[in-house]
């Protein structure tokens, strides 16, 4: 596994020049980011996670050693290199006394940052088993090892998991009996008449863990049981759910369907039978009768027309994600069109390829954490495909979901971003003057996500959060300058800067000349 490497540096040309002089992926890194400032390179950081960081010692706003102080209250694992123009002594010490690995001098020397670099590298290496190891035990201390299962396992379905780390935790977990020949089973309730999903789902959890020989059984976070059978136990499966739906049939205001995916073995089979068994409930909402449904069963239908042609997934990503309604709706009808030529299709096929259509389209929700159900609602989009009954009502069901998505994803991006950054703004100003003023700052006080707070102001405005706290405060300092007779270091703290030398470098950054040449050009 390569060691992640984060660039930190006010200056552009600095960066490109650190990033392009060492032969990083020869010498097993990856530089996954830079940053202009400290403040920026939290935020990355918190996101990222990167093993090894190079930072300047001497930035506007946040100097190398507070940034590394930073750093190591959030992390005792990442390894640090200091860069600097400036031969200061106390610099060296304090930044020594942070843990850092190497203390260099510009101008940079490619060699003597591979040699610091890969020196590094080492010490991430021999550190990453143990440290792994002690993560573990912690995880384990916490006493909820069941929950840190779970969670493993709903992030392996999504396939959000690296091998080498699936692997471990698989063994860690004891799971490893996932790698062999198996099969999944998904149980789906679908709420009807104000019964209570949550309820629903932990009591039939329960009983599949009492009642059935599943290998492994957990609720996953969208509210649908999943086990996993072992080959051996396979033949089981139809028997013993059911007796859940037997068991459950009396049960008021819930649907059950059982979705039985095809045998597999290995690793990419896990994820790849749970798709399966979504794609099997699917079918049994839609088309009642049996609650029990296998793998198969899907495919007879899917590939009941072999000739059927599909949709062009890649058009209809194109104008999803620019948000482009009419697009979708060109894609809708082309695909239409090229149904009708080849003869209109059994109803229970349009129903099929109009959720896979559906769920495509969804894909911009992902980013939200939403499904296309949470936009339409679970009981009325299931209502919407079993009255497909052809053609015509499969481009209607299409296109209403459609504009339903796109509005939603505008709407929110447009409104909540335009409210969100009025707000920001006027926070910013009212507290121009406090020094700690931040993304993590204005994202607590507003109670917000700050990554989602950094992201949706970048939109909004072209510029980051910390760009524009920083403009505010050289404008306000502009204005001190020419209505008062301040000294800078005044000035400084007036604007939240604590530091005058650092105030100075961000002056002349930003206005292009340094606070006495502006004093004296005023005059």
């Amino acid at each position: 596994m390569s060691v992640k490497v984060l660039i930190v540096d006010d200056e552009k040309l600095e960066r490109v020049l650190i990033s392009n002089s060492v032969e990083w992926e020869k010498n097993g890194f990856e530089v996954i980011g830079e940053a202009g400032n400290g403040e920026e390179a939290l935020e990355f950081f918190d996101m990222n996670q990167p093993d090894l960081i190079l930072t300047d010692i001497n930035m506007p706003f946040m100097d190398g050693v507070t940034f590394a102080q930073h750093i190591r209250e959030r992390s005792k694992n990442c390894h640090i290199i200091m860069l600097t123009g400036y031969r200061e002594f106390e610099y060296a010490r304090k930044a020594v006394a942070l843990g850092v690995d190497e203390f260099l001098v510009k101008p940079i020397n490619a060699m003597e940052v591979t040699r610091a670099a890969v020196a590094s590298r080492e010490k991430i290496k021999t550190e990453r088993g143990a440290d792994r190891e002690m993560a573990h035990l912690k995880q384990e201390a916490i006493g909820s090892r069941l929950l840190l299962r779970d969670a493993f396992l709903q992030r392996l379905l999504e396939q959000r998991v690296e091998e080498e780390e699936a692997l471990h935790k698989l063994q860690m977990f004891q799971l490893t009996r996932l790698l062999a020949p198996g099969v999944c089973v998904s149980v789906n309730v679908r709420v009807t008449d104000g019964g209570q999903k949550q309820e629903i789902c932990t009591y039939i959890l329960e009983w599949c863990r009492k009642h059935t020989t599943a290998g492994v059984c957990f609720l996953h976070y969208l509210n649908h049981i999943v086990l996993f059978y072992g080959a051996e136990d396979a033949a089981r499966i139809t028997g013993e759910m059911q007796s859940l739906l037997e068991e459950m049939k009396e049960r008021n205001g819930c649907v059950i369907t059982v979705g039985v995916s095809e045998e597999g073995q290995g690793l990419p089979a896990i994820s790849k039978a749970y798709q399966q068994t979504q794609k099997v409930n699917a079918l049994g909402m839609i088309c009642g009768g049996k609650r029990l449904w296998n793998y198969g069963d899907y495919e007879k239908i899917r590939n009941r027309r072999q000739k059927m042609t599909e949709m062009n997934w890649k058009n209809l990503e194109i104008a999803m994600t620019g948000g482009s309604l009419k697009r979708v709706e060109e894609c809708v009808d082309a695909y239409a069109a090229e149904l009708d030529a080849a003869g209109v299709p059994e109803e229970i096929y349009l129903k099929i390829m109009a959720m896979e259509i559906a769920e495509r389209m969804a894909e911009v929700l992902a980013r939200q954490g939403r499904s296309v159900s949470d936009v339409v609602g679970e009981q009325q989009y299931y209502r919407m495909v079993t009255e497909i009954d052809g053609i015509a009502a499969m481009q209607m069901f299409l296109k209403e979901v459609a504009g339903r998505i796109l509005a939603q994803t505008e709407g929110s991006r447009t409104k909540k971003g335009n409210a969100l950054v009025a707000n920001v703004k006027v926070f910013i100003e009212q507290n121009l003057g406090n020094p700690e003023l931040s993304l993590r700052l204005i994202a607590q006080e507003l109670y917000m996500n700050g990554s989602y707070l950094s992201r949706v102001f970048k939109q909004e405005t072209g510029e980051s959060l910390t760009e524009y706290i920083t403009r505010k405060r050289i404008e306000k300092s502009m204005q001190l300058m020419d209505e008062t007779s301040m000294k800078a270091y005044e000035i400084a703290e007036q604007v939240g800067i604590k530091d005058a030398h650092y105030f100075s470098i961000c002056f002349k950054k930003y206005v292009g000349v340094t606070v006495k040449e502006y004093k004296n050009r005023e005059r």
